[in-house]
């Protein structure tokens, strides 16, 4: 597809497209803007959507969505196109409608060809829904342990953009802030040694989901349905936080941020650090 081929170009062509065949990638918030993108994508144009599901079980994962159909092995059938996102910012992400199937990898936010283009806090409502199985753990931790709480999300191992941009020493700076106005923090991490180096700074006053599988490092590693749950509940706990201080880069902060919604959410950035055509993580 020519990526110069906008929506102007055929605005008053017919939208073609009967079928959609997703292939979400890499994460579980990759995977999950994919799939909302595609559903509200499909709902619009009238086009049949198929997911292709590779990643454990998605009905412990998430509550059922009638509007996909999922599969280990979809049909290789129509185009071919390939979403990765680039090193830059704002790659162009979009479904040419004007072809009747369409195959498509992703794990960005897209839109069709002949709109204009959409941000995530656009495809929100579409996203999955917590399994009811892993939203009652979920709300009870968060009603005995949230109600006064701050997310931070340190998002480290091999992920350097987020270390070099979002350095650990102005999320303690932001911590000590946040504790001395009488709050708790919720901390979400993927490195334990990062979870305890702010236990030993700040103590009582870091809270943490106690997942089955402690591990050392949560990614990346190969795919662990249990690791997996813990890390969505995670995930929806930091979500359902007062207001969220996340990491630059990270598909992780970017989504929780928007479900959360609060003015007072933020990326934590070293600003000189960040190229002019980056500055906008969470489109």
């Amino acid at each position: 597809m020519n990526a110069r081929y906008n929506a102007h170009q055929i605005q008053n062509s017919t939208l073609a497209l009967k079928h959609l065949v997703l292939v979400p990638i890499n994460g579980m918030c990759n995977r999950m803007r994919a799939i909302a993108s595609a559903r509200r994508l499909c709902r619009l144009v009238g086009a049949q959507c198929t997911v292709e599901w590779k990643w454990g079980d998605i009905e412990s994962f998430f509550q059922p969505m009638q509007d996909l159909a999922f599969c280990s092995n979809a049909p290789d059938v129509g185009l071919y196109q390939k979403k990765h996102m680039p090193e830059h910012i704002n790659p162009a992400r979009t479904v040419n409608v004007a072809n009747e199937v369409v195959r498509l990898r992703s794990d960005q936010v897209f839109w069709g060809i002949h709109e204009k283009p959409i941000q995530l806090k656009d495809v929100l409502n579409d996203l999955p829904k917590l399994s009811l199985r892993l939203q009652k753990t979920v709300d009870s931790f968060r009603g005995e342990y949230l109600k006064n709480a701050v997310g931070l999300h340190m998002r480290r191992t091999d992920h350097e953009k987020a270390k070099l941009n979002s350095p650990d020493a102005l999320f303690i700076t932001r911590a000590r802030e946040v504790i001395s106005c009488g709050k708790v923090i919720f901390l979400a991490t993927d490195n334990i040694d990062t979870e305890q180096m702010m236990k030993r700074l700040f103590g009582d006053a870091i809270i943490t989901f106690p997942k089955r599988q402690n591990l050392k490092r949560r990614w990346p590693r190969g795919f662990n349905q249990t690791a997996a749950e813990d890390d969505l509940m995670e995930f929806f706990l930091l979500a359902a936080t007062e207001y969220i201080v996340g990491s630059y880069w990270s598909s992780f902060s970017g989504t929780a941020i928007a479900i959360n919604g609060s003015p007072r959410c933020e990326i934590l950035k070293v600003k000189e650090n960040i190229p002019s055509s980056e500055a906008n993580i969470l489109r």
